[in-house]
């Protein structure tokens, strides 16, 4: 069984990039103070990191938290047999799903076969060709698939261009968590000290605001998984059913 983890480091706050212009005004807040590099480490495979920099990629550390708390009440929710054998191959079915879209008469049939999918899958298209992870969980172990495209015409790649792995949901869940509280933490910290003083007079802070959204933000996970998505299966299942008699079967059998 592999193992995860999400890593991160934020920027030191005096060298944090605010948004804006001298024109327009220097203002930072929640999400830019967040700056740093985050990385995602998936058994031996770093899929964020690489020569350029080891602490992974140079972005706004809460993107991931973000999508990670997007797509986990999804992920972290059993999806039926019939559906998994048919993950078996992922490609096969990746190419089935986008066959099913380019349908002429595509209807509400091709919405209802796929958006389970897409609600599993974790896409970074704020990065130029980085990972786009899948997840999917059958019992107790979480199954994920990645791929990753060049990142620029010289053909250089990232570090796990394309994989696949088994971790147990539990894990995936606990190091969600732990993520979600380093990551407030952190932040914690960082508000506390913009409260007792901010030194960079030039950037605009709203600091009670700032303070209001770290108090929200501390919930966010809880709540999400507090909220698991109901999905009524049978009707996916039937969907499935029906576009395979369209489009032929989304297995390579």
């Amino acid at each position: 069984m592999d193992t995860i983890q999400f890593r991160f480091e934020l920027r030191d706050l005096a060298e944090v990039v605010p948004w804006g212009s001298a024109e327009t005004g220097l203002t930072l807040h929640w999400f830019g103070l967040t700056d740093g590099w985050y990385d995602v480490i998936i058994g031996e495979h770093r899929l964020f990191g690489g020569p350029e920099d080891p602490r992974g990629i140079d972005y706004q550390v809460v993107r991931l938290w973000e999508d990670l708390i997007e797509v986990a009440p999804s992920a972290l929710a059993e999806i039926p047999a019939v559906l998994h054998a048919r993950l078996a191959n992922v490609d096969a079915w990746k190419s089935w799903v986008e066959k099913a879209r380019e349908l002429d008469d595509r209807d509400e049939l091709v919405t209802v076969a796929s958006s389970w999918w897409f609600e599993r899958q974790l896409s970074a298209i704020h990065l130029v060709g980085a990972p786009a992870l899948q997840l999917w969980r059958m019992g107790d172990e979480l199954r994920i698939h990645w791929h990753s495209s060049p990142r620029a015409a010289n053909g250089s790649t990232w570090s796990s261009p394309n994989g696949n792995a088994v971790v147990m949901a539990d894990a995936f869940r606990q190091a969600l968590i732990d993520f979600d509280r380093d990551l407030i933490s952190a932040m914690e910290n960082r508000v506390t000290e913009i409260e007792r003083g901010w030194r960079r007079s030039e950037i605009t802070i709203d600091v009670e605001h700032l303070r209001r959204e770290q108090v929200d933000r501390s919930t966010w996970l809880e709540r999400a998984l507090l909220s698991p998505r109901a999905r009524a299966w049978d009707e996916v299942v039937d969907a499935v059913l029906e576009l395979e008699r369209r489009v032929g079967s989304s297995s390579l059998e």
